[in-house]
């Protein structure tokens, strides 16, 4: 049985990262899937699905506010969505396949990656 006050904190952080993916984006999946990996009982596939479900209604959540606050970019809209539709696709298709330990490792080494990248651009080394 999880002590109550973990159960809060891991539904605090669910929700800051939800709100933080909404934002900004960046790593948000891999943030999530972390707290998932420590809450859940349940294999990586199954929280990589319920991570997903969060971050797609974070998503959309963002999406209406954005669309109703800002102008849009509407030459952007069709192909981002036909991305999403491709890799939202495809994503859980490869993730049963898989071994988790492998998705693992390059989740892990993909968000290094973004890191740096970040990191970069934004101290223009």
């Amino acid at each position: 049985m999880t002590p109550k006050w973990m159960t809060a904190l891991a539904w605090l952080g669910i929700f800051l990262v939800g709100a933080y993916t909404g934002y900004f984006g960046a790593a948000g999946g891999v943030l999530m899937l972390s707290i998932l990996s420590f809450t859940s009982a349940a294999p990586f596939v199954v929280y990589n699905a319920q991570k997903n479900l969060a971050l797609g209604l974070a998503n959309i959540v963002s999406a209406v506010v954005y669309g109703l606050q800002t102008p849009i970019q509407w030459r952007y809209v069709l192909p981002l969505g036909i991305g999403f539709l491709i890799g939202g696709s495809l994503g859980p298709r490869i993730v049963r396949h898989l071994p988790a330990r492998l998705l693992k490792i390059v989740i892990g080494i993909g968000a290094l990656g973004l890191a740096a990248s970040l990191f970069k651009s934004a101290y223009g080394l």
